[in-house]
């Protein structure tokens, strides 16, 4: 009888489901005075705050970053200072990497993309639950995401994993970012950790840009002895040299979405595109003339700029122009040729002819006011600028000045 009244007087955790080995929160003595706001637990230290959560303060423990009590003073001091200026974050609940991954796979940010950049992600992603998923997210570290990515770039033979580039490395690191951001913004870590990108090697294109002599060609090549879909191929890639569009977000486009009191034409205006969002390609003189071409020769049954040639009594786009192309690019003998190329077409066209970085990257749906298009294709703008330049005489006096006087009085 005592012995059970030893057992249950000492035993209230057991009785109550908690774990003997949790244990409970202690002061902190510091120099032989209690530190106001200071706890320990399980060896970690903790600061005793009030913070403003969803506007309402409520008091809360935050675990801090430390292994003495000098460094949780110091830490301490430091939410404080932020808790003064406005800036205090505070931390919930850290999930674990592999229901992270998961919670952001459902959330609108991820099923938002396009189904191909939703599968690429998943693959990356598959990768860091793997290696990381029984961590918590609040406690992943630089060094563990370089970790995993040295292993990625230098292969591994005794488990048979490929080496892969530094391209691929990066992107891998990129999704893992996605899910840490997306645990920040809920304020369940404080901050992603910082990994440079590794340095991409510099590889000169193998592909030349099309001349307009080359685009005479392709286009004299569309033709019914060549391919049946000749005159449509034809629109098709005039319009692809003259806005840059992407060639499946192209067949998509509508008459609906051509403005031609505006003189406008919108991309994207289906939500399919690429960042799924619309953009508007403004019209250039030739732009506008095909297309009003295009409206006067267009069949009545479709809405569609480039309908389905086998449509049938349904009002469908086409889905592909490739086979037809081919056999346009063996015509040519362009064995190379993609319709991508009429893309970075348009945008050389437009660098050369001066218009704006921010502009361009506007028209062909990039999201980074020009960086790219500059990094790209800043090359041609210089050797068109120096082109220019070496044509151009200031004070030179002409040799036929005579005549050209004669030629200004007459």
């Amino acid at each position: 009888m005592h012995l059970f009244y030893f057992l249950f007087y000492f035993d209230p955790m057991k009785r109550n489901g908690t774990s003997r080995s949790k244990q409970a929160f202690k002061q902190v003595f510091y120099k032989g005075r209690r530190v106001r706001g200071l706890w320990t637990r399980n060896g970690r230290f903790y600061a005793q705050m009030a913070v403003e959560t969803a506007g309402v303060m409520k008091v809360t423990k935050m675990v801090l970053e430390a292994e003495t009590p000098t460094q949780a003073i110091e830490k301490m001091a430091d939410l404080k200072s932020e808790r003064r200026k406005g800036t205090l974050v505070k931390i919930s609940h850290a999930p674990k990497l592999a229901d992270a991954i998961a919670e952001y796979k459902a959330s609108s940010t991820s099923t938002t993309k396009s189904p191909a950049s939703q599968r690429g992600e998943t693959t990356h992603l598959n990768l860091w639950q793997d290696k990381l998923g029984q961590m918590r997210v609040d406690k992943i570290r630089k060094q563990h995401i370089l970790g995993v990515r040295d292993e990625l770039t230098s292969g591994d033979a005794a488990s048979g994993s490929k080496k892969i580039s530094n391209r691929t490395a990066n992107l891998y690191v990129q999704a893992l970012r996605q899910v840490l951001k997306f645990q920040e913004e809920r304020e369940r870590i404080a901050e992603i950790p910082k990994v440079r990108a590794l340095r991409l090697p510099v590889v000169e294109s193998k592909r030349e840009l099309i001349d307009d002599v080359q685009f005479q060609r392709i286009l004299d090549a569309c033709r019914p002895e060549v391919t049946r879909n000749a005159k449509q191929l034809r629109y098709y890639l005039r319009f692809l040299a003259l806005t840059g569009t992407r060639c499946k977000e192209t067949y998509r486009i509508k008459w609906a979405d051509v403005d031609f009191e505006r003189r406008k034409v919108t991309i994207g205006a289906d939500g399919l595109s690429k960042n799924r969002r619309k953009r508007h390609v403004n019209f250039s003189p030739e732009l506008a003339a095909l297309l009003l071409e295009m409206k006067a020769d267009h069949p009545k049954d479709s809405s569609y700029l480039f309908p389905s040639p086998q449509r049938g009594d349904k009002d469908i786009p086409a889905t592909t122009l490739w086979d037809s192309f081919k056999m346009v690019r063996d015509e040519v003998k362009m064995p190379h040729l993609g319709f991508h190329d009429f893309r970075h077409l348009f945008i050389s066209k437009c660098v050369m002819a001066g218009v704006p970085y921010m502009t361009i990257a506007e028209w062909v749906g990039h999201r980074d006011g020009g960086v790219l298009i500059g990094k790209v294709y800043g090359h041609i703008s210089e050797d068109h600028k120096a082109d220019m330049a070496s044509k151009l005489s200031l004070f030179k006096k002409p040799e036929n000045v005579v005549e050209l006087q004669q030629q200004a009085a007459g």
